[in-house]
């Protein structure tokens, strides 16, 4: 009898934790899924209201924008320093096919600064993005 009340204590918080892990993995195929409806929303527009290299900078922001949802609903169920950790990497890699695209609308000295100023700020990014992780696992461990 002594052990009937800690068994079923046991049980219902395995059972909670299922529940809750199984929350978070419905939430993330939520999110994961609303990231690509708006892409292929964003994605129409862009096809339907411009052309040339404006309708290219469109499909990369679109792109952009859902690797950035995607990231972020994997950091959140992960919630781990590496997910974190990636989900920056993501955005950082991000901005930076977005910010090349844009350079294509320049010429000569013009076009080459900008395509310098897109490797440097993704350099610095990752930089961030690498010092906060080493730094959130050693506080951590």
């Amino acid at each position: 009898m002594n052990l009937f009340k800690p068994l079923l204590l046991l049980a219902a918080a395995i059972a909670l934790a299922g529940c809750t892990s199984s929350a978070a993995r419905h939430e993330y195929k939520a999110e994961v899924a609303k990231a690509e409806r708006d892409y292929d929303a964003a994605k129409r527009k862009c096809d339907k209201e411009l052309s040339g290299n404006a309708e290219e900078v469109c499909e990369k922001e679109a792109k952009a924008e859902r690797e950035r949802a995607k990231a972020a609903a994997e950091a959140n169920r992960k919630q781990t320093p590496k997910s974190r950790y990636e989900k920056r990497l993501t955005e950082a890699e991000a901005d930076y096919k977005v910010a090349k695209q844009r350079c294509e609308d320049l010429a000569g000295d013009n076009k080459d600064a900008c395509q310098e100023e897109a490797k440097a700020a993704y350099a610095r990014e990752k930089d961030a993005a690498v010092a906060d992780y080493k730094s959130e696992r050693t506080s951590t461990n």
